[in-house]
């Protein structure tokens, strides 16, 4: 399953959750017929909505950071090489309706090392869309190869 979806799904549940949580939570606190509703309804709340915030918020501060010490190391210490595009594939997810995420499927020929292929998913511009044949520089890491990133020009 894509990353992606992954993570819409972890999100999703867990907003499900906290809205059972509030929704609960809020009809135990306007009962009038019940005089402990009002522990109820906090009780819940606390229990529930809580947990579920700091958890998605710490969720998605781990997710995002994972991303950049990864390529933060594959900066520092990965192979730079350059690699041809081979095809190129939408997969149906745009940030901000402007960047589509992209696989590409590359050759990639470092030097010294048989040349390799691998596919690697991106964002790009839909201004400059890549296109098969294009030539791009790319890092990676010689122990595994899949861990592989674009690397995007100084300009």
């Amino acid at each position: 399953m894509d990353s992606y979806v992954k993570k819409f799904l972890i999100i999703f549940v867990l907003l499900m959750f906290a809205t059972f949580g509030l929704t609960y939570g809020m009809l135990a606190l306007i009962n009038p017929n019940d005089p402990n509703s009002i522990y109820t309804g906090i009780g819940f709340f606390l229990i529930t909505f809580l947990p579920l915030l700091f958890g998605s918020m710490w969720y998605l501060k781990r997710s995002a950071n994972g991303n950049s010490r990864k390529e933060k190391r594959l900066m520092e210490t990965g192979t730079k090489a350059p690699a041809e595009i081979l095809a190129i594939q939408d997969t149906g997810v745009t940030i901000n309706g402007l960047y589509p995420i992209v696989k590409l499927a590359l050759k990639v020929t470092p030097t010294g090392e048989a040349p390799f292929e691998t596919v690697v998913e991106t964002m790009v511009s839909r201004v400059d869309l890549p296109r098969a044949g294009d030539s791009i520089r790319v890092a990676y890491d010689p122990a595994k190869k899949s861990d592989i990133m674009i690397v995007k020009s100084q300009a």
